[in-house]
């Protein structure tokens, strides 16, 4: 029995969703729903007919609003528009990723057109924050100069914990801002020896950005959520690398990288 009855509420989120979206937004004139779900208002009026009769929504005083159930359904609606949006990422999500991860969550991706729209994402992030912690797997120029010019003005207490092939590629490119960041208080640098195929910056310990990458680390896009369940997840796989990792200090008053050594 329960086939045909999935199969049914499928449908009728693939089909009427918009509507119960626009309805629960407080749309209730068929016509202003039509132009917002790009449907002819009689597609509009047979669509509420229908929700109406199964038990999606009711009428009320002359309107028309979401009933309870009409509301869950409309959860999962939604679930499956950032599914859906995510689908370009998804498949290369950290195995161990939480579900939660995609709730209320804010998908970039790195298209064709916009291959930096991810990135100039993270660099507003680190712009408005505090606090942060962050897993480095891929050097990006723009975020490093944000984050350079964030400790230089006293905003911002950073940890970042990085990969060897970060490590050596930001003192080769970078070496006057790595100095400067290694002599500040309010820097603290990890290098971890194991690859990490994502990269994650987290904000004062309630928002998380996660940067997906392809197989041969190319970014693909970012997944940003302020989820309680996905920022613990954040936060515990941060730490477990952490624990795992060597602090990165400076030794003498060269930036050769052969002054760089791990504690």
């Amino acid at each position: 029995m329960s086939g045909p009855r999935v199969m049914e509420l499928l449908n009728h989120l693939a089909h009427r969703g918009d509507v119960l979206k626009s309805l629960e937004e407080g749309h209730s004139d068929s016509r202003e729903i039509a132009n917002k779900a790009d449907k002819s208002r009689s597609s509009v009026d047979r669509d509420i007919r229908l929700l109406k009769d199964d038990g999606y929504v009711k009428e009320h005083v002359g309107d028309y609003q979401l009933t309870q159930f009409g509301r869950f359904a409309l959860q999962i609606y939604q679930l499956a528009e950032r599914l859906a949006h995510a689908e370009p990422i998804g498949q290369y999500l950290p195995p161990e990723a939480p579900f939660a991860l995609l709730k209320d969550a804010e998908v970039r991706e790195a298209s064709g057109t916009l291959p930096q729209r991810p990135i100039d994402h993270v660099a507003e992030l680190l712009r408005e924050a505090q606090v942060v912690k962050i897993v480095a797997s891929v050097v990006y120029p723009s975020i490093t100069t944000e984050l350079v010019s964030q400790l230089q003005d006293g905003g911002i207490t950073v940890e970042i914990l990085m990969t060897e092939d970060v490590q050596n590629e930001l003192w080769t490119t970078f070496p006057d801002e790595m100095k400067a960041c290694m002599k500040s208080s309010s820097c603290t640098l990890q290098r971890t020896n194991y690859e990490l195929p994502f990269g994650m910056v987290i904000l004062e310990d309630k928002t998380l950005c996660l940067g997906v990458y392809d197989d041969s680390m190319r970014l693909l896009g970012t997944i940003t959520t302020s989820s309680e369940d996905a920022v613990e997840w954040g936060i515990s796989t941060y730490r477990k690398h952490r624990k795992e990792s060597e602090e990165i200090f400076y030794r003498g008053g060269s930036h050769n990288s052969s002054k760089i050594s791990t504690r």
